[in-house]
């Protein structure tokens, strides 16, 4: 899996695009425990994403439509 070969060199800044896109919900909780593991060694974490319910694992969420960046919490 490239997200494990990505932090295997322990980045102080991670960006994915889309890393729980077609992911089953199993998958997707197994991905949000590696990536709570590496936020927590006060690393920054970057992705984007358009399942809403995956909203609640990020600190903040920003959407964007037409060009424009707003801020959502």
């Amino acid at each position: 899996m490239k997200l494990i070969r990505a932090l295997m060199d322990e980045p102080e800044y991670l960006i994915l695009d889309e890393p729980f896109d077609a992911l089953d919900h199993k998958s997707i909780q197994a991905v949000k425990e590696i990536l709570t593991d590496y936020m927590t060694s006060e690393r920054t974490l970057l992705f984007t994403n358009h399942i809403e319910s995956i909203n609640d694992f990020a600190d903040e969420v920003y959407e964007i439509d037409d060009l424009s960046l707003t801020r959502i919490r």
